[in-house]
């Protein structure tokens, strides 16, 4: 044995701070494909939740013989809504629509609620309003009526409704979240 190979110091791969950093990167590598599989499979497995309610037996009226809730009552027959729960994100922002209902209102439009959780993954608080959301049937775009205008805190959520009237032969519709980097659209279907 030669003089030079007696004095050769170990491989860098097996002193205690390389060993270190292959195990921390083997577990980094892991879970960036663990983390990826599970986004993949979020992305191609939409859900989608259908909610019936029940139409008023009778309105509330008031004394002058108006409806208590103004459009909000109504004894018309109510429709299934159709419509994916599968959050939309863009960037900071994510809206998911927990649940949703159709119903006539006093004009004999359809009126159509959605329970929407926004949640902003961003630092800064970020708007959660009408302006961000939009429903067409057909050519013909409507935006709501509901006068949802709140504030969601840097890394919270918060859920509020979101209502439209439309005309009452609409039956297939999109429901278009707009945010600040694009938009994102899902389909909605009443029966």
């Amino acid at each position: 044995m030669s003089d030079s190979e007696e004095h050769r110091p170990p491989s860098w791969w097996s002193t205690l701070p390389g060993i270190l950093t292959g195990v921390a990167a083997l577990i980094t590598a892991l879970a960036g494909l663990f983390f990826g599989l599970v986004q993949l499979n979020s992305q191609t497995a939409p859900t989608t939740t259908a909610v019936k309610t029940a139409a008023a037996a009778s309105p509330e009226r008031t004394a002058g013989g108006g409806s208590a809730a103004g459009a909000a009552s109504s004894s018309e027959p109510v429709a299934a809504v159709h419509v994916t729960n599968q959050p939309q994100r863009v960037g900071d922002l994510e809206y998911t629509v927990v649940s949703a209902t159709a119903r006539s209102d006093a004009d004999g439009m359809s009126a159509l609620e959605f329970t929407v959780r926004c949640f902003n993954y961003g630092r800064y608080d970020a708007n959660f309003w009408d302006a961000a959301f939009r429903i067409a049937a057909g050519p013909d775009v409507y935006s709501p009526t509901s006068g949802l205008d709140e504030l969601v805190s840097a890394e919270s959520s918060k859920t509020g409704v979101v209502r439209f009237v439309v005309p009452p032969s609409a039956r297939s519709l999109t429901l278009t979240f707009r945010f600040p980097a694009g938009d994102r659209s899902v389909p909605v279907a009443l029966s």
